[in-house]
């Protein structure tokens, strides 16, 4: 695999990263304390357009799979998608100047769902492209190693360089819709350097199918158990960061009455990951992959639970273990991007077929069911507290944004870590996968064709 390659997958990343960070750290807020919408309802709106994503995610992944371009199965799929993300986050980050909650709940439905699936044509074929630029483990991990370098840099804009941008732009709603289409414009440049720079390996031309084959490759991708232990860690693990990611914000607004400190503290906490990402793709070869994003996910948690309990009394003490999650942050950008196309190696051992896609869209899907369940715990939580956008809040309040920083998100990543102790696919088992794949096999039979 060429550096350029590598650089060129990574640069795709960069846009995907940055448009996930932005919806996770920064819509909340803005639909709270800027739209007007309650808690309760933004989580309950964000919650209700991932619905959406159970029918769109792996219908996308079936899609990819099949097609045949003389671009190949994903690239013509990026040029799809990026004018859609552009559009769609500009028009996410737009006040409707609706004021009643039930025309605010639907039009935050639609705009979501909407932009959702923008992403979903463009990154579900982008991601699939991993199994077949990396055909080999360690492989794996090195290009992940590039592009979660971009992935990082890309949370980097979103979590410090949005709210900035913002304020730069701004005051208020103006700043959002000015800074949203600039975020846009990132994602679309992005996915398009991808598509100059990769090249998809040639595949043979696809066998005739049945007509009643449509459901087969879903079914056959959740029966593998492979896949199921490294999908349900990830998904537990996205519920845990995607309340902390938002939360962050608002713990600095409100317990440290300075809402400028969370991008230095966002800033500390990528800067820290993207200079570890190197040091975990190394020891990555020496540990196992699922120890390595255990024992990451482990400190991340340990060093939440310490901000917490004892950083409203200390800034600096909440900056530096701020820093130091993010050495453990680094493992959640490396490892279970390595660890699925093994998966799929698995599942393509036992059964004759690939599906990357299929894969990719259920692992999406899941992605985005544990950012959707986020927003409504949070929303849940602070309501209960009695929040009040723009206010001084409530001791109840108070505990509420600490307990969503720190002891909730450690729920689901400790369930997380347990499930992932039993995936099955060390380095030596893979080896014995790769020399079932590569060695000559009898024709499949019909049922089992592409």
């Amino acid at each position: 695999m060429t550096l350029r390659t590598k650089l060129g997958y990574g640069a795709g990343d960069l846009g995907g990263n940055l448009f996930f960070t932005v919806v996770s750290f920064h819509l909340l807020i803005f639909f709270t304390d800027t739209v007007g919408l309650s808690p309760a309802l933004t989580g309950l709106a964000f919650t209700a357009a991932r619905l959406w994503d159970a029918v769109t995610d792996p219908l996308m992944g079936v899609l990819s799979d099949r097609t045949r371009t003389r671009w190949g199965r994903r690239r013509p799929y990026l040029l799809a998608g990026a004018p859609l993300l552009l559009a769609g986050i500009a028009v996410l980050f737009v006040d409707p100047g609706l004021r009643t909650p039930g025309a605010l709940f639907a039009w935050a439905v639609i705009v979501y769902s909407l932009v959702n699936t923008a992403y979903t044509v463009a990154f579900i074929p982008y991601n699939s492209l991993t199994p077949d630029l990396a055909p080999a483990s360690d492989e794996r991990t090195a290009l992940n190693g590039y592009r979660m370098t971009f992935a990082v840099a890309g949370t980097l804009i979103g979590a410090a360089g949005f709210p900035a941008l913002v304020t730069a732009l701004g005051p208020g709603a103006p700043g959002y819709a000015r800074a949203g289409l600039i975020t846009g414009a990132i994602v679309c440049a992005g996915l398009f350097v991808t598509f100059l720079m990769v090249r998809e390996p040639p595949l043979p031309a696809p066998a005739a199918r049945s007509a009643a084959a449509g459901l087969r490759p879903v079914l056959q991708t959740l029966g593998n158990r492979a896949f199921l232990l490294v999908l349900i860690p990830w998904t537990l693990h996205m519920v845990g960061i995607s309340l902390v990611s938002p939360m962050v914000v608002f713990y600095f607004k409100y317990v440290h009455a300075d809402e400028g400190l969370s991008q230095i503290a966002l800033g500390v906490l990528l800067i820290a990951a993207m200079a570890s990402i190197a040091v975990w793709v190394r020891v990555g070869r020496r540990l196992e992959k699922r120890t390595c994003y255990n024992l990451g996910m482990v400190w991340f948690c340990v060093c939440l639970l310490a901000a917490a309990a004892f950083g409203q009394h200390s800034v600096p003490l909440t900056l530096i273990v701020i820093g130091l999650a993010g050495f453990g942050l680094a493992t959640h950008y490396v490892f279970p991007w390595s660890m699925l196309p093994d998966a799929i190696d698995a599942g393509a051992a036992a059964s004759g077929r690939r599906d990357e896609g299929v894969y990719y869209g259920l692992w999406t899907l899941l992605q985005k069911g544990g950012q959707a369940l986020a927003p409504l715990l949070i929303g849940i939580t602070l309501s209960a507290g009695g929040y009040v956008a723009d206010a001084a809040q409530t001791p109840a309040a108070l505990t509420g944004i600490r307990l969503l920083v720190g002891p909730f998100p450690a729920v689901f990543f400790a369930a997380a870590v347990a499930v992932l102790t039993a995936y099955p696919i060390t380095r030596a088992a893979h080896a014995q996968l790769a020399e079932r794949l590569t060695a000559p096999r009898a024709a499949p039979p019909s049922g089992a064709e592409r």
